[in-house]
């Protein structure tokens, strides 16, 4: 099942002398829950696990051997103690300096601590791929689907920051659109609600409500759910309205297929009051599902100075957090097309906001097949994309340079010409009209009673 791993059952700080008795193997390690009692000891596992589950009531850590940079001492003071029954998954990456001018792929991520649970569950999808997947990928996979909330973590060789501002009660709206499988929704917003303390927690669907949709609305009291009429308009819609039906002073923005680490909401929070910067993001934890395997991806941190040297990816907009005033004076995001205006807005909010990413892995987002960066009428680098990106890159530097203005080019934000769209809240029934090119939203209710008053 895993070929040369070995298991040890004990404490972290046998990590170093298990490593040396086994050089080039993979090595797996469990501390108990009571590990200063429990003495160390190899177990031979011939693929079975069961031995191990039996006597690891803590924490299990996967060491792949190249890792090399993972010790004793980073595990015990960078991965809390997790005495609690609660699923949890940490990915081990080793601090690097950020890019400077864009996106960076780090290289895969193998090495990861989680509970028993979790790596039960990962050894078991692990073999039903037959081995063509990496196990740290197995692990996020199954971490994202666990019954029970998962939280999701980061263990590296950098010292973290533990200090956090308070953050004020209704001060930021997390804005989740979706379309598709209620599954994956359902796992983002048990590990999202769960991480994401403080937050209100907005959902729009882009798709016919039925059954099982109205299920998760009672599933999730704390979740105010929209329908959408009419469907499958695209999530810039869906994240405009209730970033404009929010009254909340920052918006999360969130896809419904991903994951938040738990301390994503206080560190963006913390990194935007301290610095005074309108948008923050962050680097990504990227779990391929059509590969198999775990990536580490960073970001610059500078995202102003990098789009002005030509930046092609300087941020991913679901990991931001962005001040509500920055967004409507940007102009919020066009809506006349399903994909591709989170990177218009970028450009467009380059002028008048001050834009940022943490130096920070805190969201995990899973790259699957059917969605708009994989389909292929909609895919990164199909023909319409590359053409779209061409026009922006030339539309802002014209802009940069003073030869235009925002209103007058190719980045300008775009609707379609008095296109309105019914927002229903479906605990309440209480109807909304949203129009983006006439100024916003309107309650149906306050239409109706317009309306009584100008007929005879």
């Amino acid at each position: 099942m895993l070929s040369g791993a070995k298991f040890a059952v004990g404490d972290w700080r046998h990590l170093d002398d298990i490593r040396s008795a086994r050089p080039g193997c993979a090595v797996v390690v469990g501390v108990s829950a009571d590990d200063s009692r429990t003495p160390l000891r190899e177990v031979e596992t011939h693929g079975d696990f069961e031995d191990v589950f039996a006597k690891t009531g803590g924490l299990i850590l996967y060491l792949d051997p190249h890792d090399s940079w993972i010790n004793a001492d980073v595990i015990t003071k960078q991965c809390r103690h997790h005495a609690q029954p609660d699923p949890m998954m940490s990915f081990c990456i080793p601090y690097r300096s950020t890019p400077d001018n864009d996106a960076r792929n780090d290289g895969m991520i193998n090495s990861f601590v989680c509970t028993p649970d979790v790596f039960a569950d990962a050894l078991r999808r692990f073999e039903g791929r037959g081995g063509q997947a990496s196990l740290c990928y197995s692990a996020a996979v199954a971490a994202f689907n666990q019954k029970q909330a998962a939280s999701f973590h980061v263990v590296s060789d950098r010292r973290s920051e533990s200090s956090s501002l308070p953050i004020r009660r209704d001060a930021v709206a997390v804005v989740i659109p979706h379309r598709g499988e209620l599954q994956r929704l359902e796992s983002c917003l048990r590990i999202s609600t769960s991480a994401l303390h403080g937050g209100q927690f907005f959902v729009a669907f882009d798709e016919v409500v039925n059954a099982s949709h109205m299920r998760m609305v009672e599933a999730f009291p704390n979740v105010t759910f929209f329908s959408t009429c009419p469907q499958h308009v695209g999530p810039y819609v869906l994240r405009q309205f209730l970033a404009e039906y929010s009254e909340a002073e920052f918006i999360l923005f969130q896809d419904s297929d991903d994951a938040s680490c738990e301390t994503r909401l206080e560190v963006q929070h913390d990194l935007a009051v301290s610095s005074g910067a309108d948008i923050v993001g962050c680097h990504q934890i990227f779990v391929d599902e059509i590969k198999g395997n775990v990536q580490a991806r960073r970001f610059p941190v500078d995202v102003n100075a990098a789009l002005n040297c030509g930046a092609v990816q300087a941020q991913l907009h679901p990991t931001t957090l962005v001040r509500r005033k920055a967004l409507l004076q940007a102009g919020g995001f066009s809506t006349r097309r399903r994909f591709g205006s989170d990177r218009e807005f970028l450009f467009r909010a380059h002028f008048s906001s001050r834009i940022v990413n943490c130096d920070a892995f805190l969201y995990v987002r899973f790259r699957r097949e059917g969605s708009l960066t994989t389909s292929p009428k909609t895919a990164m680098g199909t023909r319409f994309r590359r053409l779209l990106g061409g026009i922006w890159l030339k539309e802002f530097a014209a802009v940069r340079n003073g030869q235009k203005s925002v209103v007058e080019s190719g980045i300008r934000v775009r609707h379609l010409h008095r296109k309105a769209y019914e927002f229903k809240e479906l605990r309440t029934g209480r109807m909304h009209v949203y129009c983006p090119s006439d100024g916003g939203v309107v309650d149906a209710a306050a239409i109706v009673a317009a309306s009584a008053k100008i007929l005879p």
